[in-house]
C-alpha cells in the first residue's frame, strides 16, 4: 500500500545484511552506510525493520517482530511509539496466497496443514513439502508439559516449541460484539494453534499434569488473554468427560 502511494520505503530484514530501498520507480540494495543514513534521516521515509533491533532515526519506523522483548525493549521507550498485534492468517488469506504463489501445492493438502498448524504460512505454504519441518508440530506436542501453562503470562517467551502450540490472537475489524469506537489490533488473547493441537496437548496434560491443568482452568483471572485459553481447555476437558 505504501509503495502504491509512491512512498519511499527502507526495508531492513534480519535475513539480509543490507536494507532494500523502494524509491518510487527504483528498487535498490543499499550497501553504503552513508547512503543508508541519508535515507533514514528523512522524516517522510518509512523504515520497516523485520526481526531485528532498529536504530533510532528520523524516518517513520515500523518494527515487525516476535513478542520477545529483546527486539523492542528500547524502541518501546521512544516518544510516539505504540504496539499493534499482527493476527495469524485466515484460511482465505492462506488460499489466496497458495493460488497466486504456491499453486503447485494441492488445495486439500494445504487445508489439512492449516487445520493442524493454524494460520502460519511458513509451515502451511513455504515449508509444506519439507518433511523435516512438518514433524516439528508433532515433536512440540510430545514435548508439551505443565510449563506450557506458564506461557500465558509470558507472551515474550523465546521457546520456539511453545509458539508452535499457542498463538497470540487480537481484536479484528468486523468481529461480533465490537465496540463502535474500538481500536483494532491492540487487544491480545491466547489460543491453541488449532483444534488438533488443543485436543492432543490437553489429553497429554490431563494424563500427566492433571492437578496443574485443573488449577489453571479453575483459577480466576481478570485478564481476557487468560480466560480465553481457560475456556478453551475447559471445553476440551468437558468434551472428554462427556
Amino acid at each position: 500500500m505504501l509503495a502504491q502511494k509512491d512512498e519511499i520505503i527502507v526495508y531492513d530484514s534480519c535475513a539480509k545484511d543490507s536494507p532494500i530501498v523502494f524509491d518510487k520507480e527504483k528498487v535498490i540494495e543499499v550497501l553504503n552506510l552513508k547512503e543508508k543514513i541519508s535515507y533514514l534521516n528523512k522524516p517522510n521515509v518509512w523504515y520497516i525493520v523485520d526481526g531485528k533491533i532498529p536504530v533510532k532515526v528520523e524516518a517513520k519506523t515500523i518494527l515487525v517482530c516476535s513478542p520477545k522483548k529483546d527486539y523492542y525493549r528500547n524502541f518501546d521507550k521512544y516518544i510516539g511509539t505504540t504496539i499493534r498485534f499482527m493476527p495469524v492468517w485466515s484460511w482465505n488469506e492462506i488460499e489466496t496466497c497458495r493460488n497466486r504463489m504456491f499453486n503447485k501445492l494441492n488445495k486439500s493438502y494445504v487445508k489439512d496443514l492449516f487445520l493442524k498448524w493454524g494460520g502460519i504460512p511458513q509451515f502451511i505454504l513455504e515449508k509444506a513439502e519439507d518433511v523435516s519441518q512438518q514433524i516439528l508440530i508433532e515433536e512440540a506436542i510430545v514435548k508439551s508439559n505443565a510449563r506450557l501453562l506458564d506461557f500465558v503470562g509470558e507472551i515474550d517467551h523465546d521457546e520456539d516449541t511453545i509458539h508452535k502450540l499457542i498463538h497470540i490472537h487480537t481484536n479484528l475489524p468486523g468481529e461480533e460484539n465490537e465496540e463502535y469506537t474500538e481500536i483494532h489490533y491492540v487487544k491480545k488473547f491466547i489460543l491453541f494453534a488449532s483444534e488438533y493441537v488443543a485436543t492432543s496437548v490437553i489429553a497429554k496434560l490431563e494424563k500427566n499434569y492433571r492437578r496443574q491443568l485443573r488449577n489453571f482452568v479453575l483459577s480466576s483471572s481478570s485478564e481476557s488473554e487468560y480466560s480465553t485459553l481457560q475456556s478453551n481447555i475447559f471445553e476440551q476437558i468437558a468434551h472428554q468427560i462427556l
